[in-house]
């Protein structure tokens, strides 16, 4: 008896507490469930443990287990003709354990019918160089196809990729995908700039079609503002360092914490990466005394995307740096000041139309920050109105393409791609064909409802 149920693996460099890449994947999970209920969803991830209690779904490892990392020898105390050989038994090692992890990916994905890859931090190098995502979204991408499953690129985002070899890994991914669409023009340019252009769609942020609460805060609350500093060049937890870059951007923001606390307004600090902003929470609220920072400055243990939306929904206005920081205080309809250290942040403001409240993180000062949020506190009503109708047609181009994404015709469910008329998502000589076929039936359809 055939089964109308489809197995699909939803991939990305997840599972380490980035919230915003939570939100993608649960947004992803929650939509696909609401357009059909036969689907059977896995997800392919970095820390399948935290994906699988996080999302409630089976998961796999998208590299090695946190067993297998290799263990780095004290070569310090080791001979030059010792350390060569070192160096050579870890090559040689690690060449045997990629081989181990190929047939491991094959084995798991046996049976898909479809790889889902989609959101930020999908197409770039920033965090690893070449031989770290761009090198596992090809590999999955051809264990997926052997398998058998096709691949699908899901609003994802591009940039940076430095690397001449990152891009030939990540341009051969996208060419052997059935499907592809990019998050923002943005992105979109930037990999067409660097020799891909297949005319592929734009749709918003997987994360702006999130299911998130929305609330005013009450009279009593008073003015409420969410802040959600980040350890921008912090060494340790970025991939550039500079400490007093990192230093300069906290007292930017103690002196703003500071002046709102002579306005009056409690602050809630939030992280957007879990583990890696505590220590700029920590220290931001270190800057002040004990007696003062317990009576204004609240500090929840956020540690999942429902806590956080629960979070951004209890605030009046938001300051945010990292992207889905600013963007998921958009959907839960929260005006914010954007402290950009990215153009996907200042093209996200720039979409919303409020550029005009978006910073450079490098450049802004106190001054300037508090003279925005004047701005904003003026501008409230406008600013409001003006998320509300934009998170509405971003959720709606998204409804759209889970619609196109998930399709059921025949009882068999299917996946099609969701390109525009006339633009080829395969270049296989059977996806060839079958785009023709679909190609040639909507011309007939298309004819035949001009008719009178």
């Amino acid at each position: 008896m055939k089964t109308n149920t489809l197995k699909i693996a939803l991939l990305g460099p997840f599972g380490f507490g980035n919230l915003g890449d939570a939100a993608i994947q649960q947004a992803m999970i929650y939509n696909a469930r609401k357009v059909s209920n036969q689907l059977e969803i896995y997800g392919v991830s970095l820390n399948p443990d935290d994906t699988e209690k996080r999302h409630g779904i089976r998961c796999f490892p998208i590299s090695r287990k946190p067993s297998e990392r290799l263990d780095g020898s004290d070569q310090s105390i080791a001979t030059p003709t010792h350390r060569k050989f070192l160096k050579a038994r870890h090559l040689i090692f690690r060449l045997f354990l990629e081989i181990v992890i190929i047939i491991r990916s094959m084995k798991n994905i046996s049976g898909f019918h479809h790889l889902i890859i989609s959101g930020g931090g999908q197409l770039d190098d920033y965090f690893g160089g070449p031989l770290s995502h761009p090198y596992t979204l090809l590999k999955w991408t051809l264990c997926a196809l052997l398998g058998g499953a096709k691949v699908h690129f899901v609003s994802v985002g591009a940039g940076p990729i430095n690397s001449k070899l990152s891009f030939l890994l990540i341009k051969t991914a996208l060419a052997l995908a059935t499907s592809r669409s990019f998050r923002d023009q943005d992105s979109k340019r930037f990999i067409a700039k660097l020799g891909f252009n297949r005319g592929d769609p734009v749709f918003p942020d997987l994360a702006h079609s999130i299911d998130a609460p929305f609330q005013t805060p009450s009279s009593e609350d008073g003015l409420v503002i969410g802040v959600g500093p980040m350890t921008y060049f912090k060494p340790g937890c970025w991939p550039e360092y500079d400490e007093k870059v990192y230093q300069t951007y906290m007292e930017k923001l103690t002196e703003f914490i500071q002046w709102l606390h002579g306005q009056n307004a409690s602050i809630r600090l939030f992280p957007g990466e879990v583990g890696a902003d505590r220590p700029a929470i920590d220290q931001l609220k270190s800057r002040f005394h004990k007696n003062d920072r317990d009576r204004f400055i609240i500090d929840n243990q956020i540690e999942t995307v429902d806590e956080l939306l629960a979070e951004l929904a209890s605030t009046t206005f938001v300051i945010a740096s990292r992207f889905h920081g600013v963007l998921l205080s958009h959907v839960t309809r929260k005006p914010v000041i954007a402290l950009s250290y990215h153009r996907k942040v200042s093209n996200l403001m720039k979409d919303m139309g409020h550029e005009e409240y978006c910073l450079d993180i490098n450049t802004f000062s106190a001054d300037e920050l508090i003279e925005k949020f004047k701005k904003m506190q003026k501008n409230k009503d406008q600013l409001q109105h003006q998320i509300e109708l934009k998170e509405m047609s971003y959720q709606a181009a998204l409804t759209r393409q889970y619609k196109d994404l998930f399709t059921s015709q025949n009882n068999d469910m299917i996946l099609t791609p969701f390109c525009r008329q006339g633009e080829k998502p395969v270049s296989s000589l059977k996806g060839e064909l079958a785009w023709k076929r679909r190609n040639a039936e909507r011309n007939t359809i298309g004819s035949s409802r001009s008719m009178p």
